[in-house]
């Protein structure tokens, strides 16, 4: 990415963050003093974490992990100053910070119990998404900075993360919309598919020459990737049979309750 477009991607995330940090800070004194009047602070809350905590997580902190570990690789320019470097390094390390407890705690706090409610993100518990946080904040920094040179590891990493996390995703279902944990049980899927195709190029690449290595990795790699499509729909179909499982153990139960009481 050249200089000047991460230059302005850095600048609008540091704008995006700290505008819902200070308008989280604003919305927490404007209720303990009771001085709250306006509605549009608590919107403006609730647009920015939910997008913060949930598909720009990842991406954010990365970007504020990998400035603050080494902020003149990141910026792609070795004549950058040095008060430049150190102004963003710091700038990085308070953002994430910053980020990743204000976004624990939202995750924690912000959820819908309404079985009813139209939200995808609907839930009985906060507590799923305080998990989610957590293991995505872990997974970033292992990977910026332990796991940086081995992607063996790495991808170990990514495919023993996914792997646990569907499990966890199908086991408790923890969204009222079960069509939302069929998504995320199939996007966990693949992601474990894709991560076990990279282990196993790896491992091709250590017994083969560099020519024969290439094609070995091509042909293998669009039939992996023509194959995704089905370990998705197994993941997808995952909390369905658990929920039909659940659905006829309490058939059962009742059955057996009212049998016995009459």
């Amino acid at each position: 990415m050249p200089e000047s477009v991460f230059s302005l991607v850095f600048i609008i995330v540091m704008v995006l963050v700290w505008a819902g940090l200070i308008d989280a800070a604003y919305c927490t004194w404007a209720f303990s003093s009771g001085t709250h009047r306006a509605i549009w602070p608590i919107r403006l809350l609730q647009v920015v974490w939910v997008f913060l905590g949930s598909i720009a997580f990842i991406p954010i902190l990365d970007l504020n992990v990998r400035v603050a570990v080494n902020a003149r690789l990141a910026l792609s320019s070795p004549d950058i100053s040095d008060g430049t470097v150190t102004l963003a390094s710091v700038v990085a390390v308070i953002t994430a910070c910053l980020l990743v407890p204000y976004c624990t705690l939202f995750s924690l706090l912000y959820f819908d119990s309404n079985p009813r409610s139209m939200s995808a993100n609907a839930k009985p518990s906060g507590r799923i998404g305080l998990l989610d946080t957590v293991l995505r904040t872990g997974f970033v920094v292992l990977a910026q900075v332990v796991l940086v040179e081995s992607t063996r590891w790495l991808v170990s990493l990514i495919f023993t993360l996914s792997t646990a996390w569907m499990a966890y995703q199908m086991y408790r279902l923890p969204h009222f919309k079960l069509w939302v944990d069929q998504i995320r049980c199939s996007l966990y899927c693949g992601v474990a598919w894709l991560s076990l195709a990279s282990f196993v190029l790896s491992l091709t690449a250590a017994f083969h020459s560099q020519e024969s290595a290439n094609t070995v990795a091509f042909n293998f790699t669009w039939r992996w990737l023509v194959c995704t499509p089905i370990p998705m729909l197994i993941g997808s179909l995952l909390p369905a049979w658990r929920a039909h499982g659940l659905r006829e153990s309490a058939k059962m139960v009742l059955a057996l309750h009212f049998g016995t009481s009459t």
